[in-house]
């Protein structure tokens, strides 16, 4: 039995150098060729999902004061550094549903778990219904614009309505503060190389949005409050008049505009309830229906379904004869019976130090260049598994 494995073990080597020299060996017959026999580990390449980080659900507890919040919730005053403070304390999830199990294989795109929603949707309405309120409110200041009259006491009636207007632009400016915070927390917690699904707001983006909108506001409210110290010191100037009020109405236009963006954040924020995919994988574990985790902890693990790769390792002088793309012959005990064939992919420009448990033929290597290869398409085998690794150098 043993002599048997062997025989197949020296076929299968024999049939891997062929491979691996056979290039070199086929155009020039007088070429001398060599080898270099290394040790090396099929590369267990996982990644690990994170849970949304979604913004907790506070209560407001000053709503009903005059003066310490505006509709819809949203408070004012120091609640902007109220809501930083909240975006970036921990945030826990509880899973929906999980559309995967382990084994699986998914696509780019392809669900993977659902998060409870109800805080959000509850913000996205919200978020809707103060776009709408604002809009509503320029076109009461458009009309205002068209029936202003020569009527001194017009003036004055304009005067306070401005004044309110201002107050009013104020406190919800510092409720769009508050989902700026939320925001920057949301773009905060994203890795720096994941990549948006097509059809999901981006809350990066979002978030520089809101920033604009804000800036657009305090332009606008500057200019409303230069105009209103101009009308309390000539109200009798309906042209004054008219021209602060079209300050006004470019700060309300503004403050639609910005709550446009906070109904975008909001649905972004439902949007990232629904973890997908980012490439096509196999799934190698994910959270169970019902589950309560914080955000940002691993939902799911997931490995590439990209080509295999080896990693190994080569002293300088073996560096100095490698190069990208040059054929290599793979033997693995697991099948000693058949041979595998790839190329070397990259080789390392560092020279660290090689990991305490892998195994390589030179005695107390303890330093050497990581080297990848990459098999040839269609071969594979489990990751972690240790292999000989012949390349052909000359």
């Amino acid at each position: 039995m043993g002599a048997q494995q062997n025989m197949s073990r020296g076929v299968a080597t024999a049939l891997a150098l062929i491979l691996t020299l056979g290039l070199s060996l086929g155009g020039c017959s007088q070429d001398t060729s060599s080898s270099l026999e290394l040790t090396g580990r099929m590369i267990d390449d996982t990644v690990a999902l994170p849970a949304p980080i979604l913004p907790l659900s506070t209560p407001d507890l000053e709503a009903g004061f005059e003066g310490t919040s505006t509709a819809g919730g949203l408070s004012g005053g120091s609640s902007a550094s109220s809501g930083t403070t909240r975006a970036n304390q921990t945030t826990w999830v509880r899973i929906a549903d999980v559309a995967v199990r382990p084994g699986q294989t998914v696509m780019a795109g392809d669900l993977i778990a659902v998060v409870e929603t109800a805080a959000l949707d509850a913000a996205l309405v919200t978020a809707k219904a103060q776009e709408k309120l604002a809009t509503a409110n320029l076109a009461v200041v458009d009309d205002t614009i068209g029936t202003v009259t020569t009527n001194a006491s017009d003036v004055a009636s304009k005067t306070a309505e401005l004044t309110k207007t201002i107050n009013d632009l104020t406190l919800q400016r510092a409720g769009l503060q508050v989902k700026l915070s939320i925001a920057e927390g949301a773009a905060a917690s994203l890795p720096p190389t994941i990549t948006i699904p097509p059809g999901q707001s981006d809350p990066r983006v979002l978030k520089k949005e809101l920033a604009l909108a804000i800036a657009k506001i305090d332009v606008g409210l500057e200019k409303a409050r230069t105009g209103l110290g101009a009308l309390t010191t000539a109200q009798t100037d309906i042209a004054t008049a008219q021209s602060t009020l079209r300050y006004a109405r470019d700060a309300s236009a503004a403050v639609a505009e910005a709550w446009g963006v906070a109904t975008r954040i909001a649905q972004a924020q439902v949007d990232l309830s629904r973890v997908v995919a980012p490439f096509d994988a196999v799934v190698i574990d994910a959270a169970g229906i019902g589950e309560v985790i914080a955000g940002g902890a691993p939902i799911a693990v997931l490995r590439p379904s990209s080509a295999m790769k080896i990693e190994t390792y080569v002293t300088a002088e073996e560096r100095a004869l490698l190069t990208v793309g040059v054929q290599t012959g793979v033997l693995a005990d697991s099948q000693p019976s058949r041979g595998f064939t790839g190329s070397v992919s990259a080789i390392g420009q560092e020279y660290g130090y090689v990991p305490t448990f892998f195994a390589t033929k030179i005695i107390h290597l303890t330093r050497g260049f990581r080297v990848e290869i990459e098999l040839d398409r269609g071969q594979t085998l489990p990751p972690g598994t240790p292999v000989d690794v012949s390349i052909s150098v000359k």
